[in-house]
């Protein structure tokens, strides 16, 4: 297990924008990943795109879910078909939308995508991520 020091220096402020199909919109900004929870996310999402991540059904159940050491997000593949992937994602603490911040833990998120949209994203994560490399 890496010292405090370590896991300080690893710490990486992570900013998203959120578009829902009924328009809408949250965006959060919080120190939530590490440069290694971000790499191990980057190959999920390698391995959603190849299809040699399995679906999984259960819900908040920790296995089959991509969780990290901050709990503001999680991720898991619900559904694949061919081409297409169904994964349902987690926004809790400081990644909630605002208006749920007085109301429910989290919101979840189904996300229907392309593999091959995935696949773009992953390389794409990975691209910026070589940029902030892991700190001793």
């Amino acid at each position: 297990m890496p010292d405090a020091g370590t896991w300080d220096a690893n710490w990486l402020q992570v900013a998203g924008n959120v578009t829902l199909a009924d328009g809408r919109t949250w965006a959060f900004e919080d120190p939530c990943l590490t440069t290694w929870e971000a790499r191990e996310l980057g190959e999920w999402r390698r391995e959603v795109s190849a299809g040699t991540e399995r679906p999984f059904r259960g819900i908040r159940e920790p296995q089959g879910w991509l969780v990290f050491t901050e709990p503001n997000l999680g991720l898991t593949l619900q559904e694949r078909t061919v081409g297409h992937v169904r994964m349902r994602i987690e926004f809790t603490g400081e990644t909630k939308p605002p208006l749920t911040h007085t109301g429910p833990d989290s919101c979840l998120v189904c996300l229907d995508v392309s593999a091959e949209e995935v696949a773009e994203a992953a390389e794409s994560w990975m691209r910026n991520l070589a940029t902030f490399p892991e700190r001793p």
